[in-house]
């Protein structure tokens, strides 16, 4: 039950972390 309701905000949470890893490669490449 815990592990179903965490997985909306782990996934959510690796989109975001994703999201600034990409931001950060386009800052170092520009």
């Amino acid at each position: 039950m815990t592990l179903t309701f965490f997985s909306p905000f782990l996934r959510l949470k690796f989109m975001l972390l994703t999201l600034a890893f990409k931001v950060n490669i386009r800052r170092t490449i520009y």
